[in-house]
């Protein structure tokens, strides 16, 4: 039985982490979940949000990940997100328009066609601050 399994991140910009890992916890669409080795297996959609991963030898690292898909087939957890963001790295120029998302997420016009963009970027700022 397998005590790790290969984790592979990528986005547009290309691959963003590629590790050997233990264990892994990231958010879904649907909430958090957590993958061991021999998961079944799974394809579904990444939230935005932090994902925490264990290291065989019990290290264990973060990055922020946002939107796209997740798929785990023979020990190996392949994640194609939207964009990642790694601790002690600052915050991204859209932190400068906070104010403005805030205010259009505060009026709660879901049909405002910024309404939900708004929502999953300061998702990600959130999950940004929280790691540095």
């Amino acid at each position: 039985m397998a005590e790790t399994f290969e984790l592979s991140v990528v986005t547009p910009q290309g691959e963003a982490l590629k590790e050997s890992v233990a264990s892994v916890t990231l958010p879904s669409a649907m909430g958090e979940i957590g993958i061991l080795p021999n998961h079944c297996e799974f394809v579904g959609l990444l939230g935005t949000g932090i994902l925490e991963y264990s290291k065989a030898s019990g290290e264990n690292r973060k990055i922020v990940v946002s939107e796209g898909l997740i798929q785990f087939s023979n020990n190996k957890l392949s994640i194609t997100a939207d964009t990642t963001d790694l601790p002690g790295k600052g915050l991204p120029a859209i932190s400068l328009k906070r104010p403005e998302l805030e205010k259009i997420v505060t009026e709660g016009n879901t049909l405002n066609p910024e309404f939900d963009r708004a929502k999953k970027v300061i998702a990600r700022l959130d999950a940004i601050q929280s790691l540095n």
